[in-house]
């Protein structure tokens, strides 16, 4: 099957051109070739020829192109000739027609002697590298994809055994001749119209286009298949910290997060935008509102260049770089000063060409009117500065500055900041700047248009917890819930019965019927950001139109599928022509023209009509806005009168706000104002207002209808009394000041395009976006109450957005989020997996972590607002080991997920459907029965008798909770460890805290001069810690504590060393010195459990030890925390002494650190070291700590009881425990004796696997699962 080059060409290779060198290149080896090659020359000869060709325009540097037994050609993995072969090449004569193919047949003797040697490289030499195949004549190329090979040789279990019969000479015939003529036919006959290949013939290749398309099918990046897919919102990292140090910013890593702050005081440049712009804010009080305001004037300013960059790059590439000067105007040259820059904002972009003064006119003649809000002045620049009044100077170029010599050499130390802004920018390619003719091509960096949302992004997102979402996941997300809903529509408005998108596309439908489905579906991002999902939407819906054949002309003429082809690549809208070309706008030519309009008006109708959305940032509300008008800028056209098309106002389609506060209740069949024909009347002049607003290009008139605008909303807000949706009164919220604080967004009237004629708020049809992964810590007060207020809860955002998401959506219609995969387990999100599961989840996607900016595993689900139907089945996708080939599961019953216990989400593999099939409703019943009777240590205490109870009606083989079993919970809390904390001697941390003794005391110096004149006798700190006593030190420490507060030595740090003879014996001790302290004329420190960060399974004695005396522990009992913030904290001292388990209460990553339990000695713990004790002789520690080592109950754990990293005692409380029988309870207990053992002794890890082995089969037999 054939199929021309550029169909078989990855897209973003028929974007990326060579650089002149690399083009010059090839076509003088191409050139030699077409010299060399004569039509009677022999096959010898040609694979001399062909050989240098390749050689010499692509691998003579990177890899051995030779001959290779019987192989004419090969191409190698490496330099090497023992490194595997990636393509085979068969050469023939020019003149032997009849062992070379045709375009209509393949089945020739060159076809079967590739197939012979395709089979001895897989079979023979086990090469798994192979990419192409190859048939050449010199002239002419046939290039076959390996895959193509794979799926018609090597799958084909008959074909691969009659093969390994004639290799092992098992056939009555054994020669070559007779496996082309007996074997590799016939099996070519039968698969030769389905084998995909390209053909090219370089007589052919008269034009620079046509030796272009040769060039990318040879190159490495196609033939070797060396393409790096590379998100074209992949950030540029030399672009980005270039432009941030112009800024005045700087990334750096804070806690482990990258950030972005303003430079340090020290390396602050008086001329960067920043500073410039904060000097002239001397109105201002605050330096954070300073901040903040010169920040968000900076991001507009540069808003507005980049997308003057874009235009400017656009324009020469619609009039060729030959009129290149002419269309080039953000130069120092043309734009000397901040004044002039300003001039261009306002008195040029944003005023038509006939409106414009004289002498602005004739300078910037070819300049265009955009009309964009882009250009209109902002409140900040309003109220506070525009970028006139910056004060021009020199800014330092940046360390890696892009703007070098020949040789390497910055080009000056320092530059007017705006000529440097002017010449960084020319130094990169944005994207349409190509030379017509490739050997006379710049060789700039290429970037693309979509990475300036990521920049600012970036910018903006780091305070607000929203991340930027790569492109791959917002196409997946796009593709998917607006396909399901365009069938869906389709199905309901024909009465199909369709169930893919592709069975729809072959049916008959009236276009002008479709059209108008396809213009009503409403899409909104509630957390917009940068826009990313609103692009990857805008794209699919084109997209889809035009595989429905629904593109058609402003004069109703159909843009056909056979003509052109549009496509997404790498979250880019490609077009092809007939020929397989990109389309590029010509406006000389009228089809170009004509589907450059197309294109246009297709978009801005989109956008108009299609695409809403909402952030709380008005950086990302404006950044989002200019994301949405760069797209229409890539297709803007020139009109009859040779002036560009101006920009739509689309900037009302997206609302700045925060989308989870609202003044009044937010349900879709709601009213946004009162049911009368007074209130409806509004409602229709609000939606006339908007349509107005969008297609006006007069500023004026642009003015009175946003003040008309407000006018409508601000009625509809005072209506009172609100009615919903039955009619019943809503009382209205009085703290109007706060909802103004927090800039709450009216979802029942913001968006007159979901409001019907009555102002009853319909809905979106799909909501979707990445929300902000904020917890209740990053949240205000206020924000807080607001929450409780309308949700009756306050968690993380995410888990609001789900809850906002599913209210504003439609009946039947798609959310689809992409969040933080916590809430499959964990208590807190108990809430949101029973609103998710109480509707029609058509997938989840586990799509692990594929952000750049933060660590935090991730799933996409969607869900369709309608209720379970029952039996529905969900699709799970496991994308955690590789996104792009996610395993599929067999889809699962959703009541499946309400059946387990805390209806947890898990992941449907064989061996949890075992456990969920022999355990689940059996752990699910004792979890509605007990877990509110034993989810506090307060109401174990509380339900003694009960439990009692239970558990003597217990017997071997029945389930229990462990919280059933045992008692416990967190320790003490001291608030100050240097006080009461001490570290053996004996114990390998005693090392380090001597070294550290020096390090510590010289930072509180550092901090406070005076302590060395008053606590060290002038001595330097190394010094003095060398030539004191032990106990001089701890009192010298314990003293500079007392004066300059507990943390000046680091929160928590532990200073103090003992020996172990200093440590009472816990089992002598009495219960009045456990409950009250020890006599401190007697050993009065204890061992003091702290957990165990390094994660030790089995057995781990404590290095530490509380000073548990009887002063100390009366002052930890008087001072429960109340008095003071810091204080100290006695919790749960009924469990301290006990012998019992514990656990590491951090895992790591789940999926590759388990759970890891130890014995826990008669001491006391602290709030880390969670522990517990058996309280019944049915079950011992021994026989806890074995069975929660077992890989079992990691897997368990993990799926049914908290897929996070933090495991808490609440989590190992729902652990279900088998009541042992007395052998089944000695095997397990004696398991633990010799892993204690060998823990003690020798800490074997060869050991301790053996063990590990023997209880895992242990536990499964145990638990009955095969």
């Amino acid at each position: 099957m054939y199929k021309p080059i550029q169909e078989i060409l990855n897209k973003q290779l028929l974007r990326q051109k060579p650089t002149s060198e690399q083009f010059s290149m090839f076509l003088e080896a191409l050139r030699n070739l077409q010299d060399s090659l004569t039509a009677d020359e022999g096959e010898e000869h040609n694979k001399t020829y062909i050989r240098d060709f390749l050689r010499d325009a692509f691998y003579k540097d990177t890899n051995l192109v030779n001959t290779s037994g019987s192989i004419d050609c090969a191409i190698y993995q490496t330099k090497e000739a023992a490194s595997s072969i990636e393509v085979i090449i068969e050469v023939k004569s020019p003149s032997n027609h009849t062992e070379f193919p045709s375009q209509h047949n393949l089945n020739c003797k060159a076809m079967q002697e590739l197939v012979l040697y395709f089979m001895r490289e897989r079979f023979q030499h086990k090469n798994i590298s192979l990419k192409h195949l190859v048939m050449t004549n010199g002239y002419e190329w046939f290039f076959i994809d390996a895959s193509e090979f794979e799926k018609f040789f090597a799958d084909d279990k008959k074909f691969v055994k009659l093969y390994n019969e004639y290799d092992r000479g098992e056939l009555l015939f054994s020669g070559t001749k007779d496996f082309y003529t007996e074997i590799a036919k016939p099996q070519i006959d039968k698969v030769k119209n389905d084998i995909t290949f390209t053909l090219f013939d370089i007589r052919l290749a008269k034009s620079d286009n046509r030796r272009l398309q040769l060039y990318r099918v040879l190159q490495p990046a196609h033939l070797l298949k060396q393409i790096r897919f590379v998100d074209s919102n992949k950030l540029n990292t030399a672009f980005y910290n270039e432009l941030l140090h112009i800024i005045g910013l700087e990334e750096h890593k804070k806690d482990g997060k990258n950030v972005i702050e303003r430079k340090p005081a020290a390396r602050r440049n008086t001329y960067s935008l920043l500073e410039s712009a904060i000097y002239q804010l001397d109105e201002i009080e605050t330096d954070e509102e300073k901040f903040d305001v010169a920040l968000n004037l900076v991001i507009t300013w540069i808003n507005r260049i980049l997308f003057l960059k874009l235009l400017e790059s656009q324009l020469i590439s619609y009039h060729g770089r030959k009129q290149a000067d002419k269309y080039r105007f953000l130069d120092i040259h043309t734009i000397q000063n901040y004044d002039e820059l300003n001039e261009l904002f306002f008195k040029v972009l944003a005023v038509p060409l006939e409106n414009r003064h004289p002498d602005i006119k004739e300078k910037y003649i070819d300049i265009p009117y955009l009309n964009s809000s882009l250009f209109e002045s902002t409140r900040n620049e309003t109220q506070h500065l525009q970028i006139r009044g910056l004060k021009p100077g020199e800014l330092p170029l940046f360390t890696q500055t892009v703007l070098k010599d020949i040789y390497g050499h910055k080009v000056t130390p320092q530059m007017n900041t705006l000529e440097y802004l002017f010449r960084f920018l020319e130094a990169y390619d944005f994207g349409s700047e190509q030379s017509e003719d490739l050997t006379k091509s710049e060789n700039k960096t290429l970037i693309n248009a979509s990475v300036l949302g990521l920049i600012f992004e970036k910018i903006n997102g780091y305070k607000d917890g929203s991340f930027f979402t790569p492109a791959f996941i917002t196409q997946y997300m796009c593709r998917e819930a607006i396909e399901r809903t365009v069938l869906q529509k389709f199905n309901d408005y024909f009465g199909y019965c369709c169930t893919t998108f592709n069975e729809l596309k072959n049916q008959d439908f009236d276009d002008q019927d479709a059209i108008k489905i396809l213009d009503s579906i409403t899409v909104c991002d509630p957390a917009v950001g940068s826009g990313h999902f609103l692009v990857s939407a805008l794209n699919r819906l084109i997209v889809i139109r035009h595989e429905l054949g629904l593109i058609y002309d402003n004069e109703g003429i159909k843009l056909k599928k056979k003509e052109y082809s549009v496509s997404i690549d790498n979250d880019e809208l490609i077009i092809l022509d007939e020929d397989g070309e990109l389309f590029h706008y010509n406006p000389n030519n009228i089809e170009s023209q004509r589907v450059q309009k197309t294109l246009f008006e297709l978009k801005r109708r989109i956008i108009e009509n299609n695409l809403f959305g909402a952030d709380i940032n008005p950086n990302s509300v404006n950044i989002c806005r200019l994301r949405l008008w760069i797209e229409l800028l890539k297709n803007a056209y020139y009109k009859d009168a040779g002036e560009l098309e101006t920009l739509p106002n689309i900037d009302i389609n997206i609302k700045c706000g925060d989308s989870l506060i609202s003044r009044y209740p937010v349900m879709v069949g709601r009213y946004g104002g009162m049911n009368d024909q007074n209130s409806r009347q509004q409602i229709l002049a609000y939606k006339q207002a908007v349509e107005e607003y969008k297609q006006t290009s007069n500023k004026e008139n642009k003015k009175k209808i946003t003040t008309q605008i407000l006018a409508i909303k601000q009625k509809l807000l005072n209506v009172s009394p609100q009615l919903d949706l039955f009619g019943k009164r809503v009382e209205i919220d009085k703290t109007e000041q706060l909802y103004q604080k927090l800039n709450s967004l009216e979802w029942t009237i913001e968006f007159p395009e979901v409001l019907d004629e009555t102002g009853t708020f319909c809905g979106f049809d799909i909501v979707i976006g990445n929300p902000p992964f904020i917890s209740p810590k990053g949240l205000s007060t206020d924000t807080k109450r607001l929450y409780e207020k309308i949700y009756n809860f306050a968690d993380d955002t995410y888990n609001h957005f789900t809850f906002r998401g599913l209210q504003i959506v439609k009946p039947n219609g798609i959310l689809s989020l992409i969040t933080p995969k916590t809430y499959w387990t964990i208590q807190t999100k108990r809430n949101m997996r029973d609103l998710l599961l109480s509707k029609k989840i058509n997938f989840l996607f586990d799509a692990a972590n594929p952000f750049d900016e933060v660590l935090v595993d991730t799933c996409i689900f969607q869900v369709q607002n309608c209720p379970m139907p029952e039996g529905h089945k969900l699709q799970f996708y496991d994308g955690s080991n590789d996104l792009d080939n996610p395993i599929v599961f067999e889809p699962i019953e959703q009541s499946t997920y309400i059946n387990t216990q805390n209806a947890v989400i898990f992941k449907p593999t064989e061996l949890n459907l075992k456990i969920w099939h022999k355990y689940g409703e059996k752990v699910k019943a004792l979890y509605d029965r007990w877990w509110d009777k034993i989810d506090t240590s307060k109401k174990i205490s509380d339900n003694q008798a009960l439990l009692e109870e239970y558990r003597a009606s217990l017997k071997p083989g029945d389930v229990a909770l462990l919280g059933c079993l045992t008692e416990g919970g967190q320790g003490l809390a001291t608030a100050n460890n240097g006080k009461y904390i001490a570290i053996r001697r004996s114990s390998k941390w005693a090392a380090g805290v001597i070294n550290k003794r020096p390090e510590k005391l010289a930072e509180a110096i550092k901090q406070y001069p005076a302590i060395v004149n008053e606590f060290l006798q002038g001595q330097p700190a190394d010094v003095f810690i060398k030539y004191s006593s032990e106990q001089e030190i701890v009192d010298t420490f314990d003293a500079i504590k007392e004066r300059y507060g507990r943390d000046i030595f680091g929160q928590g740090y532990i200073f103090r060393l003992i020996e172990d003879s200093e440590i009472a014996d816990v089992d002598s001790l009495t219960e009045d010195e456990k409950q009250n302290g020890i006599d401190t004329s007697k050993p009065y420190y204890v061992p003091y459990d702290k957990g165990d960060k390094d994660g030790n399974r089995w057995y781990l004695e404590t290095p530490f030890a509380i000073a548990w005396s009887k002063e100390n522990v009366q002052f930890l009992k008087t001072n429960s925390g109340k008095k003071g913030e810091g204080m100290p904290v006695v919790r749960n001292p009924q469990f301290y002494f006990k012998e019992g388990f514990r656990w590491s209460a951090i895992n790591g990553t789940r999926s590759s650190n388990d759970l890891k339990f130890c014995y826990k000695q008669k001491s006391v713990n602290d709030v880390q070291g969670m522990s517990l004790c058996c309280v019944t002789n049915m079950v011992t520690p021994q026989y806890i700590t074995a069975i929660g080592n077992a890989d079992f109950i990691s897997r368990y754990t993990e799926a049914f009881v908290n897929s996070t990293v933090i495991f808490q005692i609440n989590d190992c409380r729902q652990i279900p425990i088998i009541i042992p029988s007395e052998e089944q309870l000695e095997a397990f207990n004696q398991l633990f004796r010799k892993a204690l053992e060998i823990k003690i002794t020798s800490n074997d890890t060869t050991l301790l696997n053996n063990v590990q082995k023997q209880l895992d089969e242990l536990t499964l037999q145990l638990y009955g699962i095969a």
